[in-house]
């Protein structure tokens, strides 16, 4: 299997070093990004969603630890490579795939690597698995209609009372939420998402990403490929993280339950 791959580490001769290694020693790794300090490397890791991370400890303006602690539930296996020993209960306390001290030995990669790929193919099939599960509950969804409770939104001159099924999705948009209902208008409301999300949950929106917050009786398809993203009944396209399918599953079987 290919495995994409993130390097993150403060020290250019070093992540130059692994990256050479992993080019002569381990041929299933791409190395498909790497960056220098916390803040490209989480802004790096969010954008690439990569298979595997390699990542330094000590970096500028915030640690390997603190990066991690922003994805409480990664889709990638992490490979800590450091000089420093003492992180080593830490790392593990993080569910870290391994831990190599600098400088790393050749076979200590390679048997890291190896423990990776095993650990990917694993998900992946779990991965497989809840598509099916996915899927087979979207094609019985978009049979049931849903409640025809309204909500009041107040826009910069009106206030409208819209039926909840008539919500396709809202977007995050700076401070603002737009609406997208199904006759193709929009509404601009000066609340952000968030504000809106605990509400909506009652109705079996979810939200998928920090920028969406979707209808499930609006879902039209599942596409697995490019990473796995969801068709909306307007035609739009919301990328669905692997973390999020199974709450997207327990949303969907809620509301084929009819639960409020």
């Amino acid at each position: 299997m290919q495995i994409r791959a993130v390097l993150i580490d403060d020290e250019p001769a070093g992540r130059d070093a692994l990256e050479l290694m992993l080019r002569r020693h381990c041929p299933s790794v791409e190395v498909v990004g790497s960056t220098t300090s916390f803040e490209t490397g989480l802004e790096l890791v969010e954008r690439i969603s990569p298979d595997l991370l390699f990542l330094d400890i000590e970096m500028p303006y915030g640690s390997g630890f603190d990066l991690l602690d922003q994805f409480p539930d990664p889709a990638f296996e992490t490979i800590f490579t450091t000089a420093y020993a003492q992180y080593a209960y830490q790392a593990f306390r993080v569910q870290a795939l391994d831990y190599l001290l600098k400088p790393v030995l050749p076979r200590a990669l390679i048997e890291s690597v190896q423990r990776a790929e095993k650990r990917l193919l694993e998900r992946r099939a779990l991965d497989a698995e809840n598509n099916d599960s996915l899927e087979n509950l979207l094609s019985v969804l978009v049979d049931k209609s849903m409640h025809s409770n309204r909500v009041a939104l107040r826009t910069a001159d009106s206030i409208e009372f819209i039926q909840v099924k008539d919500i396709i999705r809202c977007e995050a948009e700076k401070s603002y939420t737009v609406f997208f209902l199904v006759a193709g208008q929009k509404l601009v409301i000066s609340k952000n998402l968030s504000e809106f999300e605990e509400t909506l949950s009652a109705f079996h929106f979810l939200r998928v990403h920090h920028s969406h917050l979707i209808n499930v009786a609006h879902i039209r398809r599942y596409v697995k490929s490019d990473g796995g993203y969801l068709i909306m009944s307007d035609g739009s396209e919301i990328v669905l993280p692997r973390r999020r399918k199974d709450e997207l599953i327990r949303a969907i079987t809620d509301a084929l339950a009819g639960k409020i």
